[in-house]
C-alpha cells in the first residue's frame, strides 16, 4: 500500500526564487507552509524530498484579474484551459471578472452556472468577488486544493459575504475553511495538509484582494 506523505516536506532546487533572488536551496514546508529555508545539502532526515534540479521553484502566485469565460465563450478561454495554464506558471488562485462569460456573472443564479462550469476543471483555485465599498459581495469559492475532491465552500463564502477585507475577516474566514473542508487522505499527501494549504491561499487571495488587487 502506498504511504501518504509525511507532514514534514522539503523541496530541493538549484533555482529556488526568494528576494534577494535566484539560487540554490532546499525549502522545509510543516502543515502546508514554508517553515524554513535551508543551504540546498542540508534536507532533514526524516523528511520527504522532492528534487526539481535546476527548475524555477517559486512562491505560488494569486492572479487577481482574470477572465475565464465559461460558460457562453468557453472558445476564448475555459476553466480547463485557464487553470492548467495557471498552474504550469505557478499561479495557485484565479480571481474571474465577471463579464466575457454568458451569463454575465452578475447575480446568485449566473454564479450557479459558473460553479457547475468548472466542475472537474480546475486545476487550481479560484474565486469571484465583488466589491462593493471595500465590502466583499456574492463570494464564491472553489478549491481545487483539495483534490481529489474540488469542492466550493459554502460556509467560508458565507463567512465573507458582507464583511470588509481586514486581517479579522480573513483570520475568522480561515478558521472557518478548516472547519469545513473534508478531504481525504490518499498517495500524493494527508488530508490535514490539504486543509492547510486550501487555508493558505484563502488567505494570501484575501490578503492580496486588501492591497488593490479588486475583483468586480
Amino acid at each position: 500500500m502506498a504511504q501518504a506523505f509525511r507532514s514534514i516536506r522539503t523541496f530541493r532546487s538549484s533555482r529556488v526564487v526568494r528576494a534577494k533572488g535566484e539560487g540554490a536551496a532546499t525549502l522545509v514546508a510543516e502543515g502546508g507552509r514554508i517553515a524554513a529555508v535551508r543551504p540546498w545539502d542540508d534536507a532533514p532526515r526524516d523528511a520527504e524530498l522532492v528534487d526539481f534540479g535546476d527548475r524555477l521553484l517559486l512562491p505560488g502566485l494569486v492572479d487577481t484579474h482574470v477572465h475565464i469565460n465559461e460558460p457562453g465563450r468557453t472558445e476564448w478561454e475555459g476553466f480547463w484551459t485557464a487553470t492548467r495554464a495557471a498552474a504550469a506558471g505557478g499561479v495557485t488562485t484565479l480571481v474571474d471578472m465577471p463579464l466575457n462569460c454568458i451569463p454575465e456573472t452578475t447575480s446568485v443564479a449566473a454564479l450557479g452556472a459558473k460553479r457547475e462550469a468548472a466542475v472537474g476543471k480546475a486545476w487550481v483555485d479560484w474565486a469571484t468577488v465583488r466589491l462593493d465599498g471595500g465590502v466583499m459581495r456574492e463570494v464564491r469559492l472553489g478549491a481545487a486544493s483539495l483534490a481529489p475532491f474540488p469542492t466550493r465552500l459554502c460556509a467560508t463564502e458565507a463567512a465573507l459575504e458582507g464583511k470588509p477585507t481586514t486581517t479579522e475577516t480573513t483570520s475568522a474566514a480561515r478558521r472557518v475553511l478548516l472547519d469545513e473542508a473534508r478531504p481525504i487522505d490518499d498517495i500524493r499527501s494527508t488530508a490535514e495538509y490539504r486543509k492547510r494549504v486550501a487555508a493558505n491561499l484563502l488567505e494570501e487571495f484575501l490578503t492580496e484582494l486588501a492591497r488593490g488587487g479588486e475583483a468586480e
